[in-house]
């Protein structure tokens, strides 16, 4: 949470409301125990200085950064505004270290090209924007360098898009194993394994009337 030294007059915050809702305010005032922000509301309130309920902003120019780690604050209020804004620019994926948070857009925003697929080729993830095609790369790398099974938790509610991101790793991963005359072969064999996984466990949620649970 902001810092008491490092707070001053005019700096952009977060203040935590008795919904735990986050809303926007900048500080008009600094006294020993105080503080005064104007939300952006045009409301002002007095808060104690240091209290949780408070959160320093991150700068405008850091609000989209790929990699959450990044955030100069990584708390919930600055990592769910920066989410947000990624969101609102149509990136719904966004590293945390080597955590993929992906959101899902519930609408086709052609990410998932095969000269999209080339470009995530034995490049690492801090090379190319934050992918559900970084993440299979990564674990086909390591497969590679390392000679170990590899494992992939995708994790999330339900109708988060599990099942279509397992779909394109398999997709990627399939594409990436071989280059020979067998491959296609492989790669259809890998990708018809989809409607068999899917059949196992599905069931009906309030929120998704064919929930994979096989994941």
């Amino acid at each position: 949470m902001a810092s008491q030294n490092s707070v001053h007059v005019l700096s952009r915050v977060w203040v935590k409301t008795n919904n735990l809702k986050w809303i926007p305010g900048t500080v008009e005032g600094v006294a020993d125990r105080d503080l005064v922000i104007r939300l952006e509301s045009g409301e002002k309130m007095s808060m104690p200085r240091g209290s949780d309920s408070i959160s320093q902003r991150t700068p405008a120019n850091m609000e989209a950064v790929d990699n959450l780690t990044s955030l100069p604050d990584l708390d919930e209020p600055n990592m769910l505004h920066s989410l947000c804004v990624r969101y609102m620019q149509d990136k719904i994926y966004t590293s945390t270290g080597p955590i993929l948070v992906c959101m899902n857009p519930w609408r086709d925003l052609q990410l998932y090209s095969q000269q999209t697929l080339k470009s995530y080729r034995r490049k690492k993830e801090n090379e190319v924007p934050p992918h559900v095609f970084g993440i299979a790369e990564s674990a086909f790398s390591n497969l590679q360098t390392e000679r170990k099974d590899q494992t992939i938790l995708v994790s999330g509610d339900s109708g988060s898009g599990k099942t279509e991101s397992t779909k394109f790793m398999m997709q990627y991963l399939a594409a990436v194993a071989h280059h020979t005359a067998v491959s296609s072969n492989t790669e259809t064999r890998v990708l018809q394994c989809n409607p068999v996984l899917e059949a196992f466990g599905n069931a009906k949620t309030l929120r998704n009337d064919n929930s994979s649970r096989f994941g």
